[in-house]
């Protein structure tokens, strides 16, 4: 199951790589499928995008690999674990 996160995390703007590489910024080139990026210090990993962002990259010469499968998330399987124990029928 994929993680959504609600708010928002980052606003529009160029956003610095992290040490020792922050005298540069991301670009849309590291923005692609099955890569790490680390936004202030939050490690996301891209494990898909929607057919608008896909278009856009294209037209922008990015190869875009296959989809991958999104890593398994501990706290939700927790989770789900503990509501199914709970759960009465």
């Amino acid at each position: 199951m994929p993680l959504h996160l609600t708010g928002t995390l980052i606003r529009r703007h160029r956003i610095p790589k992290p040490p020792p590489h922050d005298d540069e910024y991301y670009t849309v080139e590291d923005f692609n499928i099955n890569k790490e990026i680390n936004l202030y210090s939050k490690v996301f990993k891209i494990t898909n995008r929607d057919e608008f962002t896909r278009n856009f990259l294209k037209k922008l010469g990015v190869r875009m690999p296959d989809l991958v499968t999104a890593p398994s998330d501990p706290y939700t399987n927790y989770r789900k674990a503990v509501s199914r124990k709970y759960t009465c029928y």
